[in-house]
Formats: C-alpha cells, structure tokens, sequence
C-alpha cells in the first residue's frame, strides 16, 4: 500500500481561511465596541469624524519564515489612547484635536470652542479618562471559535491527502 502523500499548502490554505474568518469577526465586533464601549468599559469611544472605526483593519494572514501570521491593527492616531486610556497626571490631549468635538458635541460656537476645548483636555490630563479596549474582549470571547475553526480546517484538508485504506 503507497504511503499518503503530505500536502501541506492544503492544510496551511485550509487554516488561513480559518484565521482570515476569525480576525474578520474579530474586526466586526471591535467596531460594534467603538460604539457601543467594550464589556467593563464605562463609555463608547466614538469620534465625531469616525477615525477610530475607519482606522480598523486585518492585515494577513501571512506566511511569515513557515508560520502564519495576522495582525489586528488600528491606524487611527490616537487609538492606542482610545484602546487603553490615560492615566491621571498623563500628558494632555492635543486641544486642536479635541476642537471639532467640542464644537459637535458639545453644541459650543466655534468662538468659544477653543476655550472650552483647552478646559476638557486639561481635565483629562488631570483625572486621565477610561480607555475602551475594543480587541481584548472580542479576542477573549472569539478565542474558543478560532481553536474550533482551525481544527475543523485541518479535519477537512488531512481526509483529502490520506487515501483510503484497503481492508
């Protein structure tokens, strides 16, 4: 009896598919975080323009020196804040950042929008604000179903290199 022939591209085809399809999940539920603020976090973290949403995005998966390799990412520049917060006593935001918002947000005239925007952020310089983690919880719960997926993908790929037995 010939020996089953190991194809390899077909499992590591089979368990990219499973990881695209889990970081896309992933994405799908970091942006209903944004606007809806993560489990345990107090608020959403929405933006006025919708930078934090629009900067989301899956980057592989690649085949990095034989491992596959996907990175979550966020290019929004301020979403390392947005994700984990800042701490009291922090460096403030940038008030021409916080301008826009205020004058949106707060129904402020664009005369005063600056005052106003220097007073929210030297608040948040002194008290910090609360981040919203927007991957870790969806990563968290996801965990489980990209373990589950990968190995379904790799039951699927294996049956089709392995011929079958003669009795």
């Amino acid at each position: 009896m010939p020996a089953p022939v190991v194809r390899p591209a077909a499992v590591r085809a089979a368990v990219s598919g499973a990881l695209l399809a889990w970081m896309l999940d992933v994405q799908r539920d970091a942006t209903d975080a944004i606007d809806n603020g993560a489990a345990g976090s107090v608020s959403s973290y929405r933006t006025f323009d919708g930078e934090l949403k629009r900067g989301l995005d899956v980057d592989g998966p690649d085949d990095n020196g034989g491992a596959l390799e996907g990175r979550l990412v966020n290019y929004a520049r301020h979403a390392l804040t947005a994700h984990e917060g800042r701490r009291p006593g922090q460096k403030r935001p940038p008030i021409a950042a916080l301008v826009p918002w205020v004058e949106r947000k707060l129904g402020v005239s664009p005369d005063e929008a600056r005052s106003v925007a220097f007073l929210v952020a030297r608040s948040i310089g002194r008290k910090g604000n609360d981040g919203n983690p927007f991957f870790r919880e969806p990563v968290t719960r996801l965990l489980p179903q990209l373990e589950k997926s990968v190995a379904a993908a790799v039951e699927r790929a294996v049956p089709s290199m392995i011929p079958p037995q003669t009795l």
